[in-house]
């Protein structure tokens, strides 16, 4: 793992000091359905973040680095340092803190068929005063061809506030609908009503009109039905 250097120096004046607690720093599947090798970095954090600075590491024999975007007024700026070897930098010269949620672009390599992980080696998340948050991370499988299974994976963020992403797979075209209920069985919210055909998706839940607590999203497709807690904390 190579030494990282803090980009305090970048993000010392910007925006008010915010007290350092705690961020966790994760990858997700694009809501870009366009893309099957789209994945979205996503800061969980309870503080705003004014820098970032990441290590990824992935098979190179596998899947290759396309590029990474963020929003508008964002810099960032991603560059392959080493095959397999992915170092990152996203910051504002604004004020404002950046958005919490980069798309990073992969492509399979030949004609790479499976699930290839890409991993976290070093992350670096600062606060507006430039002092470091204490953070953690997480791996990621990213696949490719069609799924073997319908299933619902697991939730990322969760606990979230106020947006989660719920991905699924479907391993044959299937009427699909996902519904969000509260701790009492009420129903909330439908997110999906309709057919799809078979694939990996992902659908970002909106929770900002909804109280903090317990919640289930419930899939229902292929003749099957998948249940997962989501807890909701403002």
């Amino acid at each position: 793992m190579k030494n990282m250097k803090l980009i305090g120096s970048i993000v010392l004046s910007l925006g008010l000091v915010f007290a350092a607690r705690e961020a966790k720093v994760g990858l997700q599947k694009s809501d870009d359905l366009a893309s099957s090798a789209s994945v979205n970095l996503v800061v969980t954090s309870d503080v705003d973040v004014h820098g970032l600075q990441f290590e990824m590491s992935f098979n190179a024999d596998e899947i290759a680095f396309v590029g990474i975007e963020g929003a508008n007024g964002d810099f960032v700026k991603a560059e392959e340092v080493e095959a397999g070897l992915i170092r990152g930098l996203a910051f504002r010269m604004d004020g404002e803190s950046i958005t919490k949620d980069l798309q990073i672009n992969f492509e399979p390599v030949a004609d790479f068929d499976g699930t290839s992980t890409v991993n976290f080696e070093d992350v670096i998340v600062a606060d507006g005063s430039g002092q470091e948050v204490p953070s953690s991370f997480d791996s990621f499988e990213l696949s490719f061809g069609l799924p073997t299974e319908t299933t619902l994976k697991n939730s990322y963020p969760n606990p979230f506030n106020p947006t989660t992403a719920i991905p699924y797979e479907l391993a044959t075209e299937s009427n699909v609908n996902i519904t969000i209920y509260d701790a009492t069985g009420r129903e909330v919210e439908s997110l999906v009503s309709g057919m799809q055909t078979a694939g990996a998706y992902s659908i970002t839940w909106d929770a900002s009109n909804h109280a903090s607590g317990m919640y289930f999203v419930k899939m229902a497709a292929d003749n099957q039905v998948h249940t997962q807690k989501l807890m909701l904390v403002k």
